[in-house]
């Protein structure tokens, strides 16, 4: 398969995935609008009942969906989300799986058109130079939050990575951020239920403290990073 033929292939598999994904957010628009937090928590215990009792092919169909998306949209959120309301904590090792596939095949295919992104992503024809703390960088980079997976593994390039230096940096990066934000999507999910049926505040407060102070200092964490080492990162376009 040629780079020509490739290059129109890559625009219409994303053109494919970002209009399925609409067609479906306005298929089912008044369904999602109009949903109580019961019929959400009905649902959810439905839907889990379902899963259970098809598990291999639930976690098949997860892993298959949420790398292709990595690959070609990268937004985690979402997927995040979805993992921790169908299997819980077993999420976290289906998320690092998928996550870190799909991370691969984009650097793959960003590696494979790397002169053509760094002709056209790079302004006045100066490449960043990281030198030998790259993977270091790119480690600190992959950290700096609310940048989509796509974007952070096409960056990539600018670091002159290997495929094991490419897959230790992902890892470092984005387990921590999985783990944590998984946790704290399931202390959420399982608070609503109870202040659902209880209408207690005190509970709400009580079991959401630990992962408001644990993302606090996460975000503190990652703002005093950002802040030392983003002299490096306007070298990038």
């Amino acid at each position: 398969m040629t780079k020509s033929l490739l290059k129109k292939i890559f625009p219409i598999i994303y053109l494919l995935v970002i209009s399925t994904i609409v067609f479906l957010i306005f298929l089912y628009k008044d369904l999602l609008f109009n949903l109580t937090l019961e019929d959400i928590h009905f649902q959810h215990e439905k839907l889990r009942t379902i899963l259970n009792n098809n598990k291999f092919i639930s976690i098949g169909l997860y892993l298959f969906s949420s790398t292709i998306w990595i690959c070609f949209v990268g937004i985690v959120s979402p997927l995040l989300l979805i993992s921790t309301l169908l299997f819980g904590y077993f999420g976290i090792l289906l998320s690092i799986f998928s996550f870190i596939l799909g991370s691969i095949l984009t650097f793959s295919i960003a590696n494979l058109f790397k002169d053509y992104l760094k002709k056209n992503l790079i302004k006045y024809n100066k490449t960043p130079n990281f030198g030998k703390k790259s993977m270091f960088l790119f480690t600190v980079f992959r950290l700096i939050p609310g940048i989509p997976f796509v974007v952070k593994n096409i960056f990539s390039i600018f670091f002159n990575l290997s495929y094991r230096q490419f897959i230790f940096a992902t890892i470092l990066a984005e387990v921590p951020q999985i783990i944590l934000y998984t946790y704290i999507f399931k202390k959420a999910i399982d608070t609503s239920k109870v202040y659902a049926s209880e209408l207690k505040l005190a509970v709400l407060t009580d079991e959401l403290l630990i992962p408001s102070i644990l993302l606090l200092v996460f975000f503190i964490l990652l703002f005093i990073l950002k802040n030392k080492f983003s002299k490096y990162f306007r070298q990038i376009p």
